[in-house]
């Protein structure tokens, strides 16, 4: 579990725009890559056709980062290219793409294509083969991903890739417009490598893609859902999910709330609202409720139902710091329902949001009935999400005096300035829970009915001994059948007993302490019994 205990608000909010410095740039070699990614290569070599590694492996390679997915670009058809690998699924074959597996990686494998239209503003009406590596490259979304590279050629650049990869520039290759026109899923995918990379989008391919924003609409809410999850959990998702919230309130308005839109058009020329995007927005001020739930979000574990619970607790049309937890949860069950996301995480976001305002307490006894109703993953991200919200609060109030230019000009009754020194007490508080249950396991401690040392089938056969060898010697008829004596009903009941008594520290986690307990448990039970039936 890790905290950041020590780390500064400047450190754990990275700033892409300040101090950027060249990336260094990698050379490459054969070495770089699995043995069957350069064996896929050479044998279509050896087969006649031509042959590179290209896009998101290279990209990364150069960048000094390990690849695990591995795209292969060929001037062989699908048909030649099944033919000559043994191991091959059609994965994409309408749009010349076929999958290669091998014992430990696989290649996606996909025949050179030169320009089409796309009316549906996502796949190409119809797929034209090429001969030519540059009719491939040239139809690529961005320069960063238009490298390649074979043993015999080395590294092919012939849109300046590696120097925007220095600059840390997304640029579009060739008309912008027309990239984003033709697949307006480039539109989360460039947002998508800003806030990965952290690297600026260049001026031109910035207003084509905010002029064509409103073409999103086409896209399919899984692939939005896709790329949507991996910018949240980036590293520089602030900066992103700040710059360019109007594109992101035109596929989840229950998040952000919607201002001004693109207005793309066929005709190029009409696209005229670049200018309203680049301004500054009140919304995005660091006095709004909707900046501090971004600020939270990327205080967040890079986790997405954490960073999603964040922003939606913060109401985006709100300009103050009340919460309304049924409303979150609200926003957060439609975004989700819209994204159609998987079960597991749709649950696990909404109950962050539904238990988010319990109160916690450090001693460790509480931890652990805590642990014990609410479990340790979903404690542990509570108080994760908690600590984030505190220094999104310490964070923006520094914002706002940083705004006043000198203290005598900040309002000093202002309920945030106020409330600071709370919300620091609770982010220590919150770091000594997570420190608490972080030991609670390591310890294997007991706080949950399963790690007891007795179960049910203990409890059951306790009552039958109790019920034979102190119910039946007394003779009473009453007794005998009484389902008191025979404990069934309250099992639940006895196993939360003994877990209290444990977690209190009143009886030892072993079988024979516990056991022990359990007779006088029954004791107490048969005694009540007996004094409602004498009572009646």
């Amino acid at each position: 579990m890790k905290k950041n205990k020590d780390k500064t608000i400047e450190e754990a909010l990275p700033d892409r725009h300040s101090d950027v410095l060249p990336n260094k740039i990698r050379r490459i070699s054969a070495d770089d890559f699995p043995d069957e990614i350069l064996g896929a290569v050479r044998l279509l070599k050896e087969n006649g056709f031509k042959a590179y590694l290209v896009g998101g492996c290279i990209r990364d390679l150069v960048m000094g980062k390990k690849p695990f997915d591995f795209d292969i670009t060929t001037n062989a058809l699908p048909e030649d290219v099944m033919s000559i690998f043994q191991n091959v699924k059609p994965t994409g074959i309408k749009h010349g793409t076929v999958t290669a597996i091998f014992s430990s990686v696989h290649a996606e494998i996909t025949t050179f294509r030169s320009e089409a239209s796309y009316s549906d503003c996502r796949h190409p009406d119809s797929v034209i083969f090429s001969n030519r590596i540059e009719d491939d490259l040239s139809r690529r979304d961005f320069t960063i991903n238009a490298l390649c590279y074979n043993q015999d050629e080395g590294l092919l650049d012939l849109y300046n890739g590696i120097e925007d990869i220095e600059n840390g520039i997304i640029r579009s290759i060739g008309n912008a417009h027309k990239r984003f026109r033709e697949d307006a899923l480039r539109i989360l995918r460039c947002l998508r490598f800003s806030a990965t990379l952290g690297f600026e989008i260049e001026a031109d391919t910035q207003k084509a893609m905010l002029d064509c924003s409103p073409l999103l609409k086409n896209i399919s809410y899984e692939r939005i859902y896709s790329e949507f999850k991996k910018i949240l959990v980036s590293q520089y998702t602030k900066e992103t999910l700040l710059q360019y919230s109007n594109v992101f309130s035109l596929v989840l308005p229950q998040i952000f709330p919607a201002e001004n839109v693109g207005n793309c058009t066929t005709d190029e020329s009409d696209a005229t609202l670049y200018e309203k995007y680049n301004g500054p927005y009140e919304r995005n001020d660091v006095y709004s409720g909707f900046y501090r739930s971004v600020v939270a979000a990327s205080l967040c574990p890079p986790d997405f139902s954490i960073r999603l619970a964040a922003l939606a607790r913060q109401d985006p049309e709100c300009d103050t710091q009340d919460q309304v937890p049924d409303a979150a949860q609200q926003r957060a069950k439609q975004a989700l329902r819209l994204l159609k996301a998987d079960g597991k995480t749709v649950a696990r976001t909404l109950s962050i949001l539904k238990n988010a305002d319990i109160h916690f307490s450090g001693d460790r006894r509480c931890i652990k009935k805590a642990l014990s109703v609410y479990g340790p993953e979903l404690l542990s991200d509570i108080a994760l999400l908690r600590i984030a919200e505190n220094r999104a609060y310490v964070a923006t109030l520094e914002d706002k005096i940083r705004k006043c230019n000198d203290m005598t000009a900040f309002p000093v009754n202002d309920p945030d300035f106020k409330n600071i020194k709370g919300r620091m007490d609770e982010d220590e508080l919150y770091l000594h829970v997570l420190d608490e249950i972080e030991d609670i396991l390591i310890k294997c401690e007991c706080f949950s009915v399963s790690g007891l040392s007795v179960n049910g089938n203990d409890i059951l056969d306790a009552a039958r001994v109790y019920r034979e060898n102190v119910l039946i010697s007394s003779h009473d008829c009453k007794v005998k059948h009484n389902s008191t004596a025979d404990g069934g009903k309250y099992v639940s009941v006895i196993l939360e007993l003994l877990l209290n008594a444990v977690i209190d520290g009143r009886v030892p986690n072993d079988k024979v302490h516990l056991c022990g307990y359990i007779r006088r448990i029954l004791d107490k039970l048969y005694a009540l019994s007996q004094y409602v039936d004498n009572n009646k």
